[in-house]
């Protein structure tokens, strides 16, 4: 048996699709419109070239502004405090 003859139904049976092919033309619709809207929309971005010029300096200062350690900063806050957290003095 040949693999066209596996495929290939006998006359007067009707071979199970998933989609009609109503269906399947309309999904192909709705996928090129959306692929056509996404393209549009990044055609019509304008970017200013200065912001991602001076991308990488600002990460930087961005960077140093963040606390690097904030475990220790959680500890030193709460000594600050006069008898601490609930938990803190459950647990001493």
């Amino acid at each position: 048996m040949s693999a066209n003859a596996k495929l290939q139904a006998p006359i007067g049976e009707r071979i199970w699709q998933r989609l009609s092919p109503a269906q399947r033309l309309s999904r192909f619709a709705f996928y090129l419109l959306a692929v056509a809207a996404i393209v549009w929309s990044l055609r019509r971005i304008e970017i200013i070239p200065e912001f991602l010029y001076d991308a990488p300096q600002q990460s930087q200062l961005n960077a140093a502004k963040s606390p690097s350690n904030r475990a220790a900063d959680a500890t030193s806050s709460s000594k600050t405090h006069k008898s601490g957290s609930r938990a803190q003095r459950f647990c001493q």
